[in-house]
C-alpha cells in the first residue's frame, strides 16, 4: 500500500512513464447522506475516471487516475461525486498540491513551478490568484497624513502606485492612473481627512483628485521630477555639443563620461573632478550648462517659499540667452505648477518634513525587480505578490468622548480627563484608546523578503504614532 495518506481511496496499482508517476485507485465506502440535502435515500450513479495531480512521489510528477463514484438522491434528484475532502475539485488536485503551489508562488515564477510540478503554467496562475485575490482585496491600510502618488510603465501599461509617506509603507497598485481609476478607489479610502499633504509628479489627474477628494491637502510636486528636467536640459546641451565635435573620438568620450553632467561637486572623486575641469577647457559650454543646473539644484536649499521663489527668478535672469531654449521646458512647468512647486517650502517651514516621492519611486524599483524574476508577470500577479509582502504596523492613540458625574471633589479627578462641557451634574471627559494599525506594505524590508530572508519586525516597522 502506498502511503498516500488519502482517506477514502484505495490504491490499485502504480505504473511509470518517464517523469509521470500513476496511481490507479477506486473509492471506497459510502457517503452517509446526500451532501445538498442529508436525505439518506441516495442510490448510485454511475463513475467517472478523474485525473487529480498530487505532490511528487519518487522524484516523479505524480497523477492519481481516480475512478469516482457518483451518487443520485432520491428526494432532492441531485447528483454528487463520492466526497473526498482532500481534493480541490476547481483545480482537479489535492488540497496539499494546492496549498504549495500557492506557497512558492509569491516568490517563484510561475514558469518555474509550473516545470517542477508537470502542470501547465496556467494552473499555477489560477491557483495563485483563487488563493489569495480575496485577501488582497479586503486588505485595508490605516489612512496617511503624507500620501505619495506615482506611477510605474510595467506590465504592459502605466499603473499608479500609491504609499505612506509618513510610514514609509505601499498602500495600493492601481492598474491605471486615469481619473476613471483613481476616483472609485479614493472615494472608498477610509479616513481621506486624516491626510494633511499629497505628493507627486506633474500629472494633471493626480491634481485633480486631490483637490476633489482631500480639498485641505497641500500639494507638493515631487522635488526629484523638478531636478530631473534639470539634467534633461544639461544633457540635450551635451548631445548638441557632441554633435558639433569633428572628431569620432571625442564623439565617444562626450557619451561614455555623460553621467558626470549629473554628479554633483560633493559626490565626485578625483578622477571625476579632473574630467570635469577638462570639459570646462575644451567645452566651455557644457561647463556653462553644469553650473546652471548646479544653480538650479540649489534653489532646493531654500529655507523658506519666498528665499525659494528668489532663488528662481536670480537663476532664471542669469541664465545665457544661449541656453535658454534648452530651458523652456523648466520654465513652462514653473508657470504651470509653480504653486505646487514652492508648496515645497511651505511643509518645510512649518512642520520640518520634506516631502517627497522618493520611498514611492523605491516600491517602483522593487516591482520591476519582482517583474524581472517572473519574466514577465501579469499586472494582477504583481500587485498580489506587493499586497501580500511584510506590513508595517504600529500603535495609535485616538480619544473617545463619555459623559459621567461630576467628581465631587478634585483629589478623585482623573489625570487624564478633560472636562469640556458641563451640564447639570455631568461632564464630557476624553479616554484614550490605543490601538494596533496597518500602515501597508514595509517597503524598508521588502527586498530581504524578495530574496528569501528571514523577516523579523525590524524595530522601524513597528511605529509608535503616540
Amino acid at each position: 500500500m502506498l502511503p498516500l495518506d488519502l482517506p477514502g481511496i484505495d490504491v490499485i496499482n502504480t505504473s511509470h512513464d518517464g517523469q509521470l508517476f500513476s496511481i490507479h485507485a477506486g473509492c471506497v465506502g459510502r457517503p452517509v447522506g446526500c451532501v445538498y440535502c442529508g436525505s439518506v435515500s441516495i442510490v448510485g450513479h454511475g463513475q467517472n475516471n478523474q485525473e487529480v495531480m498530487d505532490l511528487p512521489h519518487h522524484g516523479k510528477f505524480t497523477c492519481i487516475h481516480l475512478k469516482r463514484k457518483r451518487y443520485k438522491c432520491k428526494d432532492c434528484s441531485s447528483t454528487f461525486f463520492h466526497p473526498l475532502d482532500w481534493i480541490n475539485d476547481d483545480h482537479r488536485a489535492t488540497t496539499r498540491f494546492v496549498d504549495r503551489i500557492a506557497k512558492v508562488s509569491l516568490d517563484r515564477s510561475f514558469s518555474d513551478i509550473a516545470r517542477e510540478y508537470g502542470v501547465h503554467e496556467k494552473t499555477i496562475r489560477n491557483i495563485f490568484y483563487n488563493k489569495y485575490a480575496d485577501v488582497i482585496d479586503t486588505t485595508r491600510f490605516e489612512s496617511p497624513e503624507y500620501l505619495g502618488i506615482d506611477e510605474i510603465n510595467i506590465a504592459g501599461g502605466v499603473r499608479c502606485c500609491i504609499t505612506n509617506l509618513s510610514v514609509n509603507a505601499g498602500i495600493e497598485f492601481l492598474p491605471k492612473r486615469t481619473l476613471d481609476t483613481l476616483r472609485p478607489y479614493f472615494h472608498n479610502m477610509p479616513g481621506k481627512e486624516n491626510v494633511k499633504a499629497v505628493a507627486m509628479d506633474m500629472w494633471r489627474p493626480y491634481r485633480q483628485i486631490t483637490k476633489e477628494f482631500f480639498p485641505h491637502a497641500i500639494i507638493v510636486i515631487d522635488k526629484f521630477h523638478v531636478l530631473k528636467m534639470a539634467d534633461m536640459a544639461v544633457d540635450a546641451i551635451r548631445k548638441k555639443v557632441r554633435a558639433d565635435c569633428e572628431t569620432k573620438r571625442t564623439q565617444l568620450k562626450l557619451k561614455k563620461d555623460r553621467f558626470i553632467m549629473r554628479t554633483r561637486p560633493y559626490n565626485m572623486n578625483e578622477l571625476e573632478k579632473l574630467q570635469m575641469a577638462m570639459w570646462r577647457k575644451d567645452f566651455p559650454l557644457l561647463g556653462i550648462a553644469y553650473d546652471v543646473k548646479e544653480e538650479f539644484f540649489r534653489i532646493y536649499d531654500a529655507k523658506d517659499r519666498q528665499e525659494a521663489i528668489l532663488r528662481f527668478k536670480t537663476w532664471k535672469s542669469a541664465i545665457p540667452e544661449a541656453l535658454k531654449p534648452y530651458w523652456e521646458t523648466v520654465f513652462i512647468t514653473y508657470e504651470n505648477w509653480g504653486d505646487e512647486i514652492f508648496n515645497f517650502f511651505d511643509l518645510v517651514e512649518h512642520s520640518g518634513s520634506k516631502l517627497t516621492n522618493a520611498y514611492t519611486e523605491c516600491q517602483n524599483s522593487i516591482t520591476r525587480a519582482i517583474n524581472s524574476i517572473g519574466r514577465g508577470y501579469s499586472f494582477d500577479a504583481l500587485r498580489v505578490k506587493l499586497l501580500l509582502a511584510p506590513k508595517k504596523e504600529g500603535i495609535i492613540t485616538s480619544y473617545r468622548s463619555i459623559k459621567r458625574k461630576k467628581q465631587q471633589s478634585d483629589n478623585h479627578t482623573i489625570g487624564f480627563s478633560l472636562a469640556t462641557n458641563f451640564n447639570n451634574d455631568y461632564e464630557t471627559i476624553q479616554i484614550p484608546e490605543r490601538r494596533l494599525v496597518t500602515w501597508g506594505i514595509d517597503l524598508e524590508n521588502l527586498e530581504k523578503w524578495l530574496d528569501g530572508q528571514e523577516y523579523k519586525a525590524y524595530p522601524n516597522s513597528m511605529i509608535d504614532m503616540d
